[in-house]
């Protein structure tokens, strides 16, 4: 007795071995076959079962219609940016040259709510390059390497260290207007959340997908928002700082990533940032050490 055959026609190899791999799963046995005359690809399976076929196929497309915005999540490139490992090497020459000198380093750039008080407003950003001691420069270290780096790798190292930088001075005036003064305190500790903040949302760009992309958009934010947890609510340490950093780079973050990607990709507008906040850096502490 002769089976009869039933064909099905798809658009390229690549679809045919998907279908393929569709009717496996329904047990639906076919053959992949290519056309000698227009090299087109189909499935030939047996008649009886072409009407089931052709439902299970359907189903696939219409599932994978859904899941489309899927396929630009996955990208080629870099993911990490060695840039993180720059900062961490100026937090460390910071700290080693306050070292040589005594303390004179801090002395000159912690934030001082009263000298603040009196017009050293370098203070604000000067105290974001200091540490209290070897264990506070390495958590520092350890956490701006991991989210700097990933956040450069996303957003670029100009608008990365610029945003970072704002959210750690937002966190310096959060702790001038709520601790009462006479304070002190001093750390990249505002920084380091500024980062874990951009790094947050960065995912938040499928949105623009659909809003079944919002389940993985939260899911990386409420990672995130479990590490800020986990390093930024110690209360030994500045709280209010910490919070304010993190709220910064997670509102920055938000604004750079409807962005689109080759307006953060490296150009001029990238080492323009980077050339200000290298000013900025140096322009404080020149007032600093000249106090």
């Amino acid at each position: 007795m002769t089976t009869e055959l039933a064909e099905i026609r798809a658009q390229s190899k690549r679809q045919a071995m998907d279908w393929w791999l569709v009717l496996v799963t329904q047990d639906i046995a076919s053959t992949l076959i290519q056309s000698p005359e227009d090299g087109n690809w189909s499935l030939v399976l047996d008649a009886r079962d072409h009407v089931r076929a052709r439902e299970s196929i359907l189903q696939y497309r219409l599932d994978y219609r859904r899941w489309a915005w899927r396929r630009h999540m996955i990208r080629s490139g870099l993911v990490f940016h060695a840039g993180g490992l720059v900062w961490v090497l100026l937090l460390g020459m910071i700290y080693w040259l306050d070292e040589r000198s005594g303390g004179v380093l801090k002395a000159k750039g912690i934030l001082a709510s009263q000298f603040v008080a009196q017009g050293e407003w370098w203070r604000l950003f000067t105290a974001m390059t200091l540490h209290a001691d070897v264990a506070h420069l390495a958590m520092n270290c350890c956490m701006v390497f991991l989210f700097g780096g990933l956040s450069m790798a996303r957003f670029g190292v100009g608008w990365s260290v610029c945003c970072a930088s704002l959210a750690g001075l937002l966190g310096n005036l959060a702790t001038l207007e709520i601790y009462p003064s006479p304070h002190q305190s001093l750390g990249a500790s505002g920084i380091v959340m500024g980062t874990l903040g951009l790094v947050a949302v960065h995912s938040f760009n499928l949105l623009r997908h659909g809003w079944q992309a919002a389940r993985f958009a939260l899911t990386g934010f409420l990672g995130a928002l479990m590490l800020f947890v986990l390093f930024g609510l110690d209360p030994r340490s500045n709280v209010v700082a910490h919070a304010g950093g993190f709220a910064g780079g997670t509102l920055l973050g938000l604004l750079l990533v409807w962005v689109p990607r080759e307006r953060l990709a490296p150009g001029m507008a990238d080492k323009l940032l980077v050339t200000i906040w290298a000013l900025v850096l140096l322009g404080t502490w020149g007032l600093a050490l000249r106090s």
